[in-house]
């Protein structure tokens, strides 16, 4: 893969009624900015129209497990050999998880 791959996941899915755009309406918006973009784009079904998986990761129902299993699967596909990750990295998880608010932060915090 020559080009850096991009993968769209919205991790509130059981909050997306509340949003001021649909799932569909971010989808498209997304789908137009990375299109245009010199990124490659993993897209969430064989059709290519959406560029979200949206899962709940709060709490995961069964159609959120599909989705993060077919996530996972692609992911390892394009990476067969395994990868270290320095430990640093576990410490920032760390950080970021006592830094947010119900698992979100802000841009302020960012």
């Amino acid at each position: 893969r020559s080009r850096p791959l991009i993968i769209t996941v919205g991790t509130h899915r059981d909050v997306a009624g509340r949003c001021s755009e649909s799932i569909k309406e971010k989808n498209q918006l997304i789908k137009e900015l990375l299109d245009a973009s010199s990124f490659g784009v993993l897209y969430n079904g064989e059709e290519m129209k959406e560029v979200i998986f949206a899962v709940n990761s709060k709490y995961p129902q069964n159609e959120d497990r599909r989705v993060a299993k077919v996530l996972r699967q692609e992911i390892l596909s394009m990476c067969p050999e395994s990868i270290k990750m320095p430990i640093a990295w576990f410490g920032l998880e760390i950080l970021l998880q006592r830094s947010s608010h119900d698992g979100i932060l802000s841009l302020v915090e960012c």
